[in-house]
């Protein structure tokens, strides 16, 4: 991917930069935090292999794509809600893959904000594209993450707690982001040494530093937590309905055994949440957050054979109005 020029889409709320690789039926692969488009290169490399067209978005916030602004109520600018980046990759989509299926993969906050994509697109049955199946990596169904949370959990996600202090952005980058660093060495099952030869770190870090790239994605935890930017970022009410419905969608629910960020225990239950013939949830034994960068090729075999098994009948359908 790093040899392959991006593209640029104007929406109504704000600028999206994005990949467009291969050709075939359409994938859509959402990155995480702290991470880049580039985590996703094995994988891509793979499913272009394999047939298909890959569209991998800066998230929102990162490179040249920008937090979508939110023009209603009282407090009016940038957000970084799940139903505002939804809502902006929603209308991306259903112009830039109009009249086209797709299969999504989120990893992380991509997870997430698949979720929120698969919940739009189902409410909304004269869309101007069609989810046939999703991957959800790393972070579980939120409806199973609610149910399941405990001390345990909230050990590990001390850092969202830490990113809604003031000054804490620039407090990271005064230490060249050392910070980010650990987070990728605390989430996986690598050493030092193996970490220190992971060049996607190195790609984030850079992305990173860019900008208001740092402060934008650490705003996703804070529009997720902190009361002041909840209340100014989309409706609360029409997220968590959206988010907590069941949807019948086939979903591969992907874990990695020794995910130190969100344990693969948070997964129990998840399959309810999208009660379809076609979710499984599968534990990578041995694995961590960046499984897909710890062992590639297993993890690309995993997703790969998935969106095959549910790969769409045809990959251009007539949208009703």
């Amino acid at each position: 991917m790093k040899n392959h020029l991006t593209h640029t889409f104007e929406t109504s709320v704000g600028k999206l930069e994005y990949y467009d690789l291969g050709t075939g039926p359409a994938v859509v692969l959402l990155h995480g935090f702290p991470d880049s488009p580039t985590t996703f290169s094995y994988l891509v490399d793979a499913l272009i292999d394999n047939g298909y067209r890959c569209i991998v978005p800066f998230m929102p916030g990162y490179g040249q794509s920008s937090l979508p602004f939110n023009n209603q109520g009282l407090l009016k600018g940038p957000e970084a809600s799940m139903l505002g980046i939804g809502k902006m990759l929603n209308e991306f989509l259903g112009i830039h893959l109009a009249g086209e299926s797709l299969q999504l993969v989120g990893h992380d906050w991509g997870s997430m904000v698949a979720q929120m994509l698969v919940a739009l697109n189902d409410d909304k049955p004269h869309a101007n594209y069609q989810i046939d199946s999703a991957v959800f990596y790393a972070v579980p169904p939120i409806a199973a993450f609610a149910k399941n949370i405990g001390f345990k959990q909230l050990y590990r996600s001390r850092y969202m707690a830490y990113f809604q202090g003031f000054g804490v952005a620039k407090k990271i980058r005064s230490k060249n982001l050392a910070y980010i660093s650990e987070l990728w060495l605390r989430w996986s099952p690598w050493n030092p040494e193996e970490l220190a030869q992971q060049a996607q770190l190195k790609k984030t870090l850079q992305t990173l530093k860019t900008g208001q790239c740092l402060e934008n994605g650490m705003a996703y935890y804070r529009c997720l937590l902190n009361p002041f930017y909840i209340l100014r970022s989309s409706s609360l009410f029409q997220q968590v309905s959206l988010l907590f419905k069941k949807r019948n969608v086939p979903c591969l629910l992907l874990t990695g055994e020794k995910d130190a960020c969100i344990g693969a225990d948070m997964f129990n239950g998840s399959e309810e949440c999208y009660p379809n013939p076609g979710t499984r949830l599968e534990v990578m034994k041995n694995l961590g957050h960046f499984a897909h960068l710890e062992n590639p090729e297993k993890v690309n075999a995993i997703i790969t054979d998935f969106l095959r098994l549910n790969k769409p009948q045809k990959q251009h359908f007539r949208a009703s109005h």
